[in-house]
Parts: C-alpha cells; structure tokens; sequence
C-alpha cells in the first residue's frame, strides 16, 4: 500500500514521524532547504526541541546574506542563509522534501561546515533513485536518510 501523500494532515503526519525516528540523538539544529524542506525542517524542529534554520537559494532572499563557495549547478545558483547564525560546533542535519542529484544538500554541508557547523548527515522524504544524489551525498561525508524511495520512470 502505497504511502499518505504529504498534501494531507494523515500523509504529513507520517513523514515527520518518519523523518523524525531518522534524527541522530546528537542534532541540535535543522536546517531546512528552501522551499519544500523549510515546512518539514521547521515541524521536525518544534515536535524534538531542536533548533532551526533556513537555507535559500540565492536569489530568494535579501542581498545581505552569506553566499556559499560551492556552485549549485543545477540551479545555475549558490545558496545562502541570513548572517549572525551561532553555527560553531553544531550539530546540524539537512532537511529536504526530496533528494535528487545531491547538489543543493551537497552546498548546503559545505556552507555550514564553512561556518563551523558539523554537518553529517541529510533527512529527505523522497529520493528519486538513478540520478546520483545518495552517491554524491556519500561521498562528501553525508549519511543520507530517506522514507521513501521512487524508482526512476520513463517518459510515455
């Protein structure tokens, strides 16, 4: 039987339950990539106690912001969050509503070790398998979690 949809109070119900039995014990702060994990991120964060931040994709905020170093290719863009966050030494994991290539988590590690965040791993709802993401992920010393994962389909 096929999964609540998250459009629904059941659906959205269940994938923060989910995401939220995948927290590490040792996270004190969410950070969620705009705009489908800013919703999941600020929810996860208020039903553990845990701390909250956003990360945009540039061009979606204010120009007074930190600016990643890292490329978000498929975007054509970085990625950014507001200035004065107390990143140092915090354990901080990414939410997304779905992993596809990596790219955006993959910046968003980046900028917030950059700033003195330990960021080790990433909450999605979705991954869409065969686009590389878990790999991409993997490789830059992110533990990748998932509730549930969608095959890749063919165009009809």
């Amino acid at each position: 039987m096929p999964r609540p949809s998250p459009a629904t109070p059941a659906g959205c119900g269940t994938a923060c339950e989910a995401l939220s039995a995948r927290l590490d014990k040792e996270i004190d702060l969410l950070a969620g990539i705009d705009i489908g994990g800013l919703g999941f991120a600020g929810a996860l964060a208020l039903r553990n106690g845990l701390g909250f931040i956003d990360i945009r994709k540039v061009g979606s905020i204010r120009a007074d912001v930190v600016r990643s170093l890292a490329n978000n290719y498929e975007l054509g863009n970085g990625i950014a969050m507001s200035k004065g966050q107390a990143l140092e030494g915090r354990k901080v994991a990414i939410i997304d509503d779905c992993l596809m290539t990596g790219g955006t988590a993959l910046a968003t590690a980046q900028l917030l070790r950059r700033l003195g965040a330990r960021c080790t791993h990433a909450l999605f709802v979705f991954e869409l398998e065969g686009l590389g993401g878990r790999e991409r992920l993997t490789q830059g010393g992110i533990a990748v979690h998932t509730v549930q994962h969608l095959p890749p389909t063919q165009p009809k």
